[in-house]
């Protein structure tokens, strides 16, 4: 068998590879990160084709990147998504309108006999299926991206009114608290309050990370929960309250906001791409 040669075989004395991510392998996932950084210019305002996904320590896959695309990838992401508050809720709108396509799209398929339609049919389907994908996949890559810029910056700017303070947990806690919670954050919230079956029918897909991965079974869900202690409800701290406890200035302010409302953004990125997982991919697949 004839390999290919890379795209980028010309540039190679050039490439300093900066390891990314090392995670289970997943073909789609791996699929995803290659394809979206190199071509999805209308997300990504600097991509690059400098990349490789290869075998990392037992079933993981490892992505790498050139060190100097990267950078510059990373600013370019921040210039155009968390340079200020209105990008950012721009941003927030957009993930969460291309996520709910995602999923009523996967759902649709959950209920559709695909071996009804024509081939033609089958193809437009998956093409759409596809599309959306890839759209909301965008914001899981650059939401992942993102996340430590963020919460670097945030962190530089909080220090200064922190520094000597015996309470610095409590004050990031009430700073950074998500308005939402992601799935797994409410699952933690739930359990306690809710019958068994009503949790396992609603967070059953939450393992689903790719194709090959399966939902949890009642076994598999009970053993997961049983670490869970049930959450006591304590009296918290407001956001508007801590700042001004802290006297934080106007500007501090804005971005603090900023990194706030990218805490549930970052942890809700895989709700959509694993809940989708679980109603379509095998199924579509399985007919193609």
């Amino acid at each position: 068998m004839n390999i290919p040669d890379p795209i980028f075989k010309k540039d190679l004395n050039k490439i300093s590879w900066k390891k990314i991510y090392e995670r289970e392998y997943g073909v789609q996932y791996s699929e995803v990160a290659v394809s979206l950084l190199a071509f999805a210019k209308y997300h990504f305002p600097i991509t690059s084709l400098a990349q490789i996904v290869i075998p990392g320590e037992g079933s993981n896959s490892a992505f790498y990147i050139d060190d100097r695309s990267w950078i510059k990838l990373v600013e370019g992401l921040n210039k155009k998504y968390t340079a200020n508050v209105k990008q950012l809720e721009k941003y927030e709108k957009q993930f969460l309108l291309d996520g709910r396509n995602y999923l009523n799209l996967a759902k649709k398929i959950s209920i559709s006999n695909l071996e009804k339609l024509s081939d033609k049919q089958l193809l437009s389907l998956f093409l759409d299926h596809q599309d959306k994908r890839n759209r909301y996949s965008c914001f899981a890559w650059s939401a992942f991206i993102l996340n430590n810029y963020v919460a670097d910056r945030a962190t530089a700017i909080l220090e200064p009114y922190i520094k000597g303070r015996g309470d610095k947990q409590e004050i990031i806690d009430a700073l950074f608290r998500p308005q939402k919670r992601a799935a797994v954050l409410q699952l933690q919230y739930e359990v306690g309050k809710r019958e068994f079956n009503y949790l396992y029918e609603k967070f059953k897909w939450l393992p689903c990370l790719d194709i090959h991965n399966k939902p949890w079974t009642k076994e598999e869900f009970k053993e997961h929960i049983k670490s869970f202690t049930k959450v006591v409800n304590k009296k918290e701290i407001s956001f508007k309250k801590m700042i001004k406890k802290l006297k934080i200035k106007k500007k501090d302010l804005q971005y603090l906001d900023m990194a706030k409302r990218f805490v549930y953004i970052k942890d809700a990125r895989d709700d959509f791409r694993r809940e989708s997982v679980f109603y379509s991919n095998k199924k579509i697949l399985k007919v193609i």
